[in-house]
């Protein structure tokens, strides 16, 4: 049966897509055409224009990272001479909403861990060919890990597991190297037979003094035997 408020839906979902393969210009639209008494054809129609190329690519805010750094660590690139050859310069909404958890991951794993990436501004030339992109970052401080403790069921001694650890007291704040830490700690008690330990580490930010006390929380759970 004929639907037209799906025949919208699925208009809109392919304008979607085109915006997200760089055709941030292209239009869709439908037509619905008589096939015989009983039928009807249903036509979408597309003008994808051409794709919208990065002209350029700016941080607002940033004071401690600079610009051409972050550019390096992220997807969306301006066109270079070798554009027309690859994707590279173009607009993708997907790539670009990576880019910007890209940019987080980054500044918490310098020890930024109050950074705020905060909406980005698009705008498009007046020939409608080209796209500038700019990222507001507010950095804040940065961290420093003031303690690490362990607490449950655990196995050994609190210094027994600080060996294990790539990340200790007094060094800079990062989110990477507290993961990896967790996987190590889970690695050890898997050794011993528990295969179902849990390690949760659970970071408190004192934002007065910038550090953070970071306290890894077990349960080793039951020792599995395999016969």
């Amino acid at each position: 049966i004929v639907d037209i408020a799906k025949i919208k839906r699925n208009r809109d979902k392919i304008a979607d897509l085109y915006v997200e393969k760089g055709f941030y210009l292209a239009s869709v639209d439908y037509e619905v055409k008589p096939a015989n008494e009983a039928e009807v054809d249903v036509w979408f129609v597309v003008d994808e224009k051409s794709k919208v190329q990065i002209r350029d690519v700016e941080f607002i805010g940033n004071k401690d990272v600079a610009d051409d750094k972050l550019r390096t660590i992220i997807a969306t690139q301006s066109e270079g001479a070798l554009s027309f050859l690859n994707d590279s310069g173009t607009y993708n909404q997907e790539a670009f909403e990576r880019d910007l958890l890209i940019v987080s991951a980054y500044y918490w794993d310098q020890g930024y861990a109050n950074v705020k990436v905060g909406t980005p501004q698009l705008r498009l030339s007046r020939d409608k060919r080209y796209m500038y992109l700019a990222i507001p970052i507010e950095e804040g401080p940065v961290y420093t890990v003031a303690k690490v403790d362990f607490r449950g069921d655990l196995i050994g001694t609190a210094a027994d597991h600080a060996k294990t650890l790539s990340l200790t007291a007094g060094e800079t704040f990062s989110r990477s190297a507290i993961a990896e830490d967790r996987e190590r700690i889970s690695n050890v008690y898997m050794d011993q037979g528990y295969a179902y330990a849990n390690v949760s580490p659970m970071p408190r930010f004192d934002h007065v003094k910038h550090t953070v006390e970071l306290s890894y929380e077990i349960a080793r759970g039951k020792k599995v035997y395999f016969e």
